[in-house]
C-alpha cells in the first residue's frame, strides 16, 4: 500500500490535533511536494501557518489552495482574514466579496468585512455589513428552527 495524498494529509491533521505542529507541517509539505495539485494539503498547511502567525506563508498557501480549487470558500475567507492581518485592505475586501459571491448566506464574510471597514474608519460600510451578518444569522436560525419542527 503506497502513501497517498489523503493519508499524508490525514496524518498531518492528527499530528496537528496532538500538538505535534512540526510533524503536521512536514506531512503537509511532503504532500504538496509529491503532488502539487492536492489543494487540501495547501489549505491545511495555510491554516497551520495562520495559527503560528506566519501570515505571508499562510497567504501563499491559501492562494495555492484557491488556485487549485477556486470554489473553496473556507480558503478564500481565511485568505481574506490573513490579508486583513497583513493590512492588505484591498486584497481582504476582494476575498470577502468573493466569499459572498460564492455563498451569500453565511454571515462570516460580512462580519469580517465589517471588521475591516471599521478598522479603516469606514463606519457606514461596517454598519451595513454587520446588519447583513445579523440578518443572515437570524435567517439561518429561523431556517434551522423551521426544519426541526
Amino acid at each position: 500500500l503506497g502513501v497517498t495524498a489523503q493519508l499524508l494529509t490525514n496524518r498531518g491533521v492528527i499530528h496537528q490535533f496532538m500538538g505535534k505542529l512540526h510533524n503536521a507541517m512536514r506531512d503537509y509539505q511532503s504532500r504538496t511536494a509529491a503532488n502539487p495539485k492536492y489543494s487540501l494539503a495547501y489549505f491545511n498547511a495555510a491554516n497551520l501557518y495562520l495559527h503560528n502567525r506566519q501570515f505571508l506563508q499562510a497567504k501563499h498557501y491559501y492562494s495555492q489552495a484557491i488556485e487549485l480549487d477556486p470554489e473553496n470558500k473556507s480558503a478564500v475567507l481565511n485568505r481574506g482574514i490573513t490579508n486583513m492581518l497583513l493590512q492588505h485592505v484591498q486584497g481582504a475586501l476582494e476575498d470577502f466579496q468573493k466569499v459572498i459571491d460564492l455563498c451569500p448566506v453565511p454571515s462570516a464574510a460580512y462580519f469580517n468585512r465589517a471588521t475591516l471597514h471599521n478598522t479603516v474608519c469606514e463606519y457606514q460600510q461596517a454598519e451595513s455589513d454587520k446588519s447583513q451578518a445579523v440578518r443572515r444569522v437570524v435567517s439561518t436560525c429561523s431556517a434551522a428552527v423551521f426544519f426541526v419542527q
